[in-house]
């Protein structure tokens, strides 16, 4: 006589994960082996792309350095003398010119001396220093905005590069890559794309050097120094962000998040 077989509640077990979503695309970043090819000596154009944007976000940090710099230097305006200080000021003058007098072989220095020198630099005084330093903030803006240029033309080329170098194997024409940066297909359910944000904030990055390039040439104002350098840290945290996306998360999916990971495959069976 055989045992019942008693009747047990199925066992959920759980499959290995089947991969889901769009395929990632294959970087073979290492393996450039064509010695007539410019990445065979200077790298993938994916990896020239990121270092190039890296050492153009320094240059940007010493612009910005420089910048504070001036600021920091500059003389306050000045102010138009009172009487009591027209009439102190006098006196130092008399006194400065007896005393440069007083020095034989000197030739003797008259009012209208300083009347002409005052004449071509009205901010003149008797007092002696050091001469003003002269710090190339505008220069550092102006490299940082031709990395900018660097970075972004090399970024369009990524686009119609082979697919062993990263890129997506297009042509160098203008409507096909255009179209391949705002395919809504992409991003379904939100207003941009990823590759169209990451173009968005690049032409953010090249107007924001020249602005700065300008304000750190003839403004004095550290109230639109620091808005506008503000925006470009806020722009630049951005495109970092988008290029993390892009990097490691393909360039289908929304901006503000990494697309989610695959659901797992649950089967069901019968354990006797």
């Amino acid at each position: 006589m055989t045992a019942p077989t008693l009747p047990f509640p199925s066992v959920p077990t759980v499959a290995a994960p089947i991969a889901a979503g769009p395929p990632l695309r294959e970087v073979e970043e290492s393996k450039v082996e064509d010695p007539s090819s410019p990445a065979y000596y200077v790298g993938p154009p994916l990896q020239v792309h990121v270092l190039l944007a890296g050492f153009t976000v320094a240059i940007a940090l010493a612009a910005l350095g420089a910048s504070m710099r001036r600021l920091s230097t500059l003389s306050p305006e000045p102010v138009p003398p009172t009487a009591a200080e027209a009439a102190l000021e006098a006196d130092e003058a008399e006194a400065a010119m007896a005393a440069n007098n007083a020095i034989a072989g000197r030739r003797p220095v008259t009012g209208q001396d300083i009347d002409l020198l005052r004449s071509i630099n009205p901010d003149l005084t008797l007092a002696t220093g050091s001469a003003p330093q002269s710090i190339p903030a505008a220069r550092l803006w102006l490299l940082a905005f031709l990395g900018v240029l660097l970075t972004a033309a090399l970024g369009i080329y990524l686009l119609a590069a082979p697919t062993n170098l990263g890129g997506d194997n297009t042509t160098l024409n203008t409507r096909v890559i255009w179209g391949a940066i705002i395919d809504k297909a992409q991003n379904p359910d939100g207003p941009v794309t990823r590759r169209l944000a990451h173009v968005i904030g690049g032409a953010a990055l090249l107007l924001l050097p020249l602005l700065l390039a300008i304000f750190a040439r003839w403004s004095k104002s550290k109230l639109v120094l620091a808005l506008t350098s503000l925006l470009l840290i806020l722009v630049v945290a951005g495109q970092v962000w988008i290029g993390i996306l892009l990097l490691y998360d393909t360039n289908v999916g929304k901006i503000n998040h990494f697309n989610p990971a695959p659901a797992p495959t649950v089967h069901l069976t019968n354990s006797v």
